[in-house]
């Protein structure tokens, strides 16, 4: 299984014997057209206060076991008070999920890792400074580079989102995935060049 930094990279096959996990995804009633925005704060991207639910549609081969829905907010990583979001699969009577943690400071944000479906846990340590400048890369110490496209507005299932950050990552292997970030929801959208995708679908 790849190593997921940021995103949720892969899909859970749905008969496969070892699973893995990832996506995004769109359709007609969800407008994915970005608005470029001039402001907007790295740190107010990834800060969740609250915990909020909401509904995700996926997009990607059939052989995929879709994420239905994601929770983001304050949890809790090896005794530690961070911010995360959780991702959910359905599948029968099992419901595999996914997490990714990262904290949040006047500095910037620092991924802390992201657990699979089996509970393994992969640390990272990528940094996004606050002051972070579009087309600004960063590096974590696996070589994946994530690129800072730009603060931009997006609406998904009628809702719009303002300021979202647009990041891009590469990773070691050459695999990329845009993810966009908004302020008390985290990731709300992720696309990756494997063609799976999933995005917001609404607050539940």
């Amino acid at each position: 299984m790849n190593k997921a930094t940021m995103k949720w990279r892969l899909a859970l096959p749905v008969a496969a014997a070892v699973l893995a996990l990832g996506g995004c995804g769109g359709s007609s009633d969800n407008s994915t057209d970005a608005v470029v925005s001039s402001s907007g704060s790295i740190t107010a991207c990834f800060t969740a206060n609250d915990v909020v639910n909401f509904a995700v549609e996926f997009s990607g081969p059939s052989s995929q076991i879709p994420a239905t829905r994601s929770v983001a907010g304050p949890m809790i990583y090896n005794g530690q008070v961070v911010s995360g979001q959780k991702l959910f699969y359905p599948n029968g009577n099992i419901t595999y999920t996914q997490s990714n943690y990262w904290t949040v400071t006047s500095s910037g944000v620092t991924m802390i890792a992201s657990v699979d479906y089996n509970g393994v846990a992969t640390t990272d340590d990528m940094f996004l400074p606050q002051n972070m400048n579009f087309e600004q890369t960063a590096v974590n110490s696996t070589n994946d580079v994530d690129t800072f496209v730009g603060f931009e507005s997006i609406t998904l299932a009628g809702k719009i989102f303002a300021n979202t950050c647009h990041i891009r990552q590469v990773d070691s292997s050459g695999a990329q995935a845009d993810s966009w970030y908004a302020p008390g929801y985290g990731m709300i959208k992720d696309s990756v060049s494997s063609g799976v995708t999933w995005q917001y679908n609404g607050d539940l």
